[in-house]
């Protein structure tokens, strides 16, 4: 069977704020491993229950960097203007 590739993508959350995404991520995948118990967290994964030999692991980030200034109102204004097209 052909391994396939690897495929990245990104979601942003609507909150910058890292307990309300940590919730939300927790409730959709209540199985997710967290890097730290607290609020403070820079990632988790959630490895599927899939029939593959190789389970499908989905990746979550968080940069409290990302999204501070300078440079965050102007991302956020890229990404609208993009949506909206």
């Amino acid at each position: 069977m052909p391994v396939m590739a690897e495929t990245n993508f990104n979601l942003f959350a609507l909150s910058s704020n890292p307990l309300l995404v940590r919730e939300i991520i927790a409730k959709h995948y209540p199985a997710a491993v967290f890097d730290t118990p607290s609020g403070d967290w820079s990632g988790a994964e959630y490895e599927s229950k899939g029939l593959l030999r190789r389970k499908p692991v989905v990746s979550f980030n968080h940069d409290r960097e990302y999204y501070s200034e300078p440079g965050w109102s102007r991302q956020l204004a890229g990404m609208a203007g993009y949506f909206s097209q």
